[in-house]
């Protein structure tokens, strides 16, 4: 716990309220909209259309601006005695991070509705995404799959963010890594059209793949935890074997400078 409290306060203080007022702001535009164009929603529903049915590219660049710099601090005397215990560490911090982001988009929809329509609604039905919606599974279910997809991406783009930046000396180059996978993979959804193939994050993000097939529902979440689960431990594979090579490399050039 010490170690998860002694990271977040190097997170600066802006980054925090720069956050806070842009989702608060996209929630207050959320609520507005949906309440125009289809009803009061609900809680339920907001989370979902923000997670799940709008871009969620800007979203994701909110938290990248919050995870910035996570690893940038690994300089070259701490890399060369990193471990997997490490890694495992450092995701436990990731983890935590990425579930606090949610909760806060949670907490500011609840917040924003309070605001504008002076109560909160919490019915399990379908309103405001009655056209939008799965009618497959009740509104609460929906949100529930949703926020899991969504933490287990979060997860991923933050590994990414940490093993780019474990690698870089001063500069958080992992931000630009993580946004280019999420730009990438909005690409590839929204203007080349690719879907169907079951390889691309955004396919594993959404609920239109875990209910394509009712029947399968169970078999389709399964397939999309563990495609994000390979693709975080690849990421952790892929970091201890460049610091491993990194160690022998640096402890060679020891050698070699000791022998002449």
């Amino acid at each position: 716990m010490n170690y998860f409290l002694f990271k977040i306060k190097k997170i600066s203080l802006w980054r925090f309220l720069f956050a806070g007022f842009f989702l608060l702001g996209m929630s207050l535009e959320l609520y507005m909209s949906m309440s125009f164009s289809g009803g009061y929603p609900s809680v339920q529903e907001m989370v979902l259309f923000r997670l799940d049915v709008i871009t969620p590219l800007l979203l994701y660049s909110v938290f990248l601006i919050l995870v910035a710099d996570i690893g940038i601090d690994c300089k070259d005397n701490v890399i060369a005695k990193l471990r997997k215990s490490h890694f495992i560490r450092n995701l436990g911090l990731i983890s935590f991070l990425c579930l606090a982001f949610i909760v806060s988009i949670i907490l500011f929809n609840t917040f924003a509705m309070l605001l504008k329509g002076r109560v909160i609604n919490l019915s399990n039905e379908w309103r405001a995404l009655i056209f939008y919606g799965p009618k497959e599974i009740l509104p609460s279910a929906a949100m529930g799959l949703s926020i899991l997809f969504t933490f287990l991406r979060l997860v991923f783009i933050a590994v990414v963010v940490f093993a780019i930046n474990s690698r870089c000396r001063k500069l958080p180059f992992g931000y630009m890594g993580g946004f280019a996978v999420c730009l990438l993979d909005a690409i590839a959804h929204f203007h080349l059209d690719i879907q169907g193939l079951g390889i691309f994050p955004f396919e594993h993000s959404s609920l239109e793949f875990a209910l394509r097939g009712t029947n399968n529902l169970l078999l389709n979440i399964l397939i999309s935890v563990l495609y994000w689960i390979i693709l975080i431990a690849t990421v952790g594979l892929i970091y201890n074997y460049a610091n491993k090579h990194k160690k022998i490399r640096k402890e060679d050039s020891l050698y070699d400078t000791s022998v002449y």
